[in-house]
C-alpha cells in the first residue's frame, strides 16, 4: 500500500503502458481481512478496566515487546492506572530470541497471558482496549478496528505511514525504537488509561482503514478491462498498479 504523495515512489518507466496506467495508493486499498473489521463486538464494554494487548511482530528485531512489559509495570505502579488496567496479553512470534527474557519479565505481573505465534491476532484484538504495537500491519489491522494504538517506529520504511497517521491524528506516537525509553511508553499508557474512555471513542469514531480494500481493488481492475474490452486498441497493464 502506498500512503500520500507516489512521487518518487512509482516509476511510469517500469509499465509499458504508462498513459493507460492506474495507481491505487491510499489507505482505501490496504488490503485487511474482513476478521479485522470494525463491529460492535470491536470495542468491549468499558467495565473501568482496559485490557493490553502488546504485539511487535514475529521476530521484534528492536526488542520493544520487553520494554511495552517493563512500561506497564512502571504505569502500574500509579494508583489510578493500576486500577484500570485489565488483562494483558503478550503476543510473541516463533522468530523471537528473547521469548524466555519476555516469560521472565512478565513474572511480576498479574493477569498475563503470553501468546506464541498464535494463528489469529483477530480475537485477542477484539478483546483489546489499548494496543501496543510497531507501524506495521499489526497496527493497521487495530486501526481497521479502530483501537486505540501506541505505536512505536522500528524501520525507515514506516516513516511515511507514520507522518500520514499522525496528520490524522489516529494514532499515539512515542517516537523511533532507538529512542524510545520505557518511561515513554509508561507515559503514553497511562494516560490512555487514565482517560479511557474519550480515548476509545475517539478511536472508535476515526476511520482510517477498512476491509474493503481487495474489494475496491478487484473492482478498479474489472472497470479497466471492461474499458479495454470496449476499446482494443486501448491497452491496458493492471500490472502497474500498486497496492
Amino acid at each position: 500500500m502506498v500512503i500520500g504523495s507516489v512521487e518518487g515512489l512509482f516509476d511510469p518507466r517500469l509499465n509499458s503502458y504508462a498513459g493507460e496506467a492506474r495507481i491505487l495508493a491510499g489507505s482505501q486499498y490496504a488490503i485487511v481481512d474482513r476478521e479485522f473489521a470494525c463491529s460492535e463486538s470491536s470495542s468491549p464494554v468499558n467495565d473501568g478496566e482496559s485490557a493490553v494487548l502488546v504485539c511487535y511482530g514475529g521476530a521484534d528485531p528492536t526488542n520493544e515487546t520487553i520494554k511495552a512489559v517493563q512500561a506497564i509495570q512502571d504505569a502500574g505502579r500509579d494508583q489510578e492506572c493500576r486500577v484500570r488496567l485489565g488483562r494483558i496479553d503478550i503476543v510473541v512470534g516463533h522468530a523471537n530470541p528473547r521469548l524466555n527474557e519476555v516469560r521472565a519479565c512478565v513474572a511480576v505481573l498479574s493477569r498475563v497471558r503470553i501468546h506464541v505465534a498464535p494463528e489469529s491476532l483477530g480475537p485477542l484484538m477484539r478483546q483489546a482496549g489499548i494496543v501496543l504495537t510497531s507501524a506495521g500491519n499489526t497496527m493497521i489491522e487495530a486501526l481497521t478496528m479502530r483501537k486505540p494504538c501506541v505505536v512505536t517506529q522500528t524501520g525507515d520504511n514506516q516513516t511515511m505511514m507514520v507522518d500520514y497517521l499522525l496528520a490524522q491524528g489516529a494514532i499515539r506516537f512515542v517516537g523511533r525504537s532507538e529512542s524510545v525509553a520505557r518511561g515513554n511508553l509508561a507515559e503514553a499508557i497511562a494516560s490512555m488509561l487514565k482517560d479511557y474512555t474519550c480515548v476509545a471513542e475517539a478511536a472508535r469514531a476515526r476511520s482510517v482503514f477498512d476491509h474493503h480494500g481487495a474489494r475496491r481493488i478487484s473492482s478498479a481492475i474489472q472497470s479497466m478491462l471492461v474499458a479495454s474490452a470496449a476499446h482494443p486498441c486501448s491497452s491496458v497493464s493492471a500490472g502497474a498498479m500498486r497496492s
